[in-house]
């Protein structure tokens, strides 16, 4: 099963996306790396309270501070999107991680 992600900046995928699944809304983010000077091939998840459209308009840049709590990080190629990276992501990660952090 697939889940829609809303997403901002993107080099072969979605630098940070939001994903809402099963009452849930999760954060992944992807910074650049100034000083390594490249992305990073890892994201960190955050658990997100419900965010409202004007959230996702605003700048990302500091959405993360918004979070409920800081989940870890998980590696970009354990990420399954469809095949434009754009629209959705397999919901199998979405549950593994919420079976991770006893989130259900």
């Amino acid at each position: 099963m697939a889940t829609l992600i809303v997403y901002r900046d993107f080099h072969d995928v979605p630098r940070a996306f939001v994903a809402r699944y099963n009452g849930l809304t999760f954060l992944f983010d992807c910074p650049f790396d100034n000083h390594a000077d490249e992305y990073p091939d890892e994201y960190h998840v955050y658990l997100m309270p419900k965010l409202s459209p004007s959230d996702l308009d605003e700048s990302w840049a500091d959405l993360s501070r918004k979070s409920a709590r800081r989940l870890g990080t998980l590696p970009i190629d354990d990420v399954r999107f469809d095949s434009t990276r754009r629209i959705s992501i397999e919901s199998d990660t979405l549950d593994r991680i919420s079976q991770e952090y006893e989130l259900l």
